[in-house]
């Protein structure tokens, strides 16, 4: 192609476009809202042009409602977007609203258009209904069920009040709470309340308010009636101590009308019983009868007591047991006794006695004494001991192959100090060892003292020394 023909046909294109007219669309074409009365709805509109141009924009409907820019600029081939609110007054009624955007050109280019249809609902929120649960009688629990419903197409938010009051119309019960309904759905609000004791018989009221932003939207009352009733409770208290069982039982009617209680017990010990007689007797099963008024109260106190019984047979078994131990279980004594009260002097001789006594047959008793070495060991007629001496004293041993019950023996010898003392001194306990049912045991003396009451002298010290480390030993 020549640059002649190039030319003209640039010129003849040009031509062509500045002869066409503009074209312009605005985006969405269509477009469907909802929204509820007093609340409003956003919706975005994008215009293209093919050329520059400035657009006035204008509605067709309610045009209170619509809130959009007076007009628009748009570069060509360049997208313009822009914002439309409507703002439905909570005086609109609920269905189906039409509205057209429109953006004319001022340059003379094609108008563009966007219908909305706008679905107006209800905003309507309401306690349909209130469902009771539960023992309706004084004293009773129940549970009050609330149904709410939200018309609307929008969450709400609401504030709960309850008060239920009795048939004088006084309130026994209140509450308050929140409750967040979902749009177009059904909520359920549950309450839980214990009508009082002896509560009047008759038709109690509920009342619901629901409320939002301090306002009241809906609201509605629903009754249940409480029947007259004798409601019985019951407390039981039981003490008791080794021989006396004592019963309070106290009985209160929490219910609206007089009645009778009827209560039994299982008593045991019918001859041991005192208190509020029964009514009637079956065996151990006991029963009272007492007439009580709305809110009255009665008591039934027994007690059972063996006191009587049992004193005498403790008594006789505490006697077997005492002789028991005084007499069969002690089973060998043994005494040792100085038989002269004087002061220690040296030479001066003194008499030891050892009074063994049987209770029961032994086998291979020994009896065993200690004289310190500071004393000298003096045999008198009857049974000789065996003796055996070691640096710190003598020691003595009696050996008996048996002993029966009630044999007694005694066993007599003589010591004599190497030295006076003065005061009184502790001298060694005596010991015996036996077999009685193949078993062995062994019983010991109580201290004794040599001497007269004159103060501890370090003499009887020693002697005491020297007593421990033949016991040790």
């Amino acid at each position: 192609m020549s640059d002649h023909h190039k030319i003209l046909v640039i010129f003849l294109l040009t031509l062509l476009i500045v002869l066409s007219p503009s074209f312009a669309a605005m985006t969405p074409s269509d477009q469907k809202l909802s929204v509820d009365p007093g609340n409003f709805q956003s919706a975005t509109f994008t215009v293209s042009s093919t050329i520059d141009d400035v657009y006035i924009m204008n509605v067709v409907g309610q045009k209170d409602w619509v809130s959009l820019p007076t007009q628009i600029s748009v570069q060509a081939n360049t997208p313009y977007s822009f914002d439309a609110t409507f703002n439905v007054p909570s005086s609109a009624s609920p269905g189906k609203y039409f509205f057209a955007i429109r953006a004319s050109p001022v340059k003379g280019g094609t108008e563009s258009v966007s219908d909305v249809e706008l679905n107006v609902g209800s905003n309507k929120v309401s306690a349909e209904k209130i469902l009771f649960l539960g023992d309706m009688q004084p004293g009773g629990s129940m549970k009050s069920e609330i149904i709410i419903k939200n018309y609307g197409s929008t969450a709400r938010r609401l504030d709960i009040s309850e008060i239920i009051t009795n048939p004088s119309g006084s309130a026994i019960s209140s509450s308050a709470g929140g409750i967040e309904v979902s749009a177009d759905s059904l909520e359920v609000k549950e309450s839980a309340f214990t009508l009082p004791e002896c509560t009047l018989p008759g038709k109690y009221t509920d009342t619901v308010s629901l409320s939002e932003n301090s306002k009241v939207v809906s609201f509605i009352k629903e009754n249940f009636n409480v029947d007259e009733k004798f409601v019985l409770k019951t407390e039981k208290n039981v003490s008791r101590s080794l021989f006396v069982t004592q019963v309070k039982m106290s009985l209160k009617n929490t219910g609206n009308v007089k009645g009778i209680a009827e209560v039994t017990d299982d008593v045991y010990g019918a001859l041991f019983f005192s208190g509020d007689l029964p009514s009637s007797i079956d065996g151990t099963k006991y029963r009272w009868v007492k007439e009580i008024d709305p809110c009255g109260t009665a008591v039934i106190t027994y007690s059972v007591d063996y006191t009587i019984m049992i004193v005498p047979i403790v008594v006789v078994i505490l006697i077997v047991i005492l002789w028991l131990i005084l007499f069969k279980f002690r089973l060998v004594m043994i005494y040792k006794k100085i038989h002269q009260e004087k002061p220690i002097e040296e030479g001066g001789e003194f008499t030891v006695s050892l009074h063994v006594k049987s209770f029961v047959s032994t086998k291979n008793v020994e009896v065993r004494d200690f004289v310190p070495s500071v004393f000298e060991v003096i045999d008198t007629p009857g049974i000789i001991p065996v003796k055996s001496k070691t640096n710190t004293g003598t020691e003595l041993v009696w050996r008996f192959n048996s002993l029966n019950a009630g044999e007694e023996r005694v066993m007599d010898y003589k010591i004599k100090p190497m030295f006076a003392v003065v005061g009184r001194i502790k001298i060694p306990r005596a010991v015996i060892i036996f077999n009685y049912l193949g078993k062995k045991f062994m019983r010991v003396t109580t201290r004794e003292f040599l001497g007269t009451d004159k103060g501890f002298s370090e003499e009887s010290s020693k002697l005491d020394f020297i007593w421990r480390i033949f016991r040790r030993s």
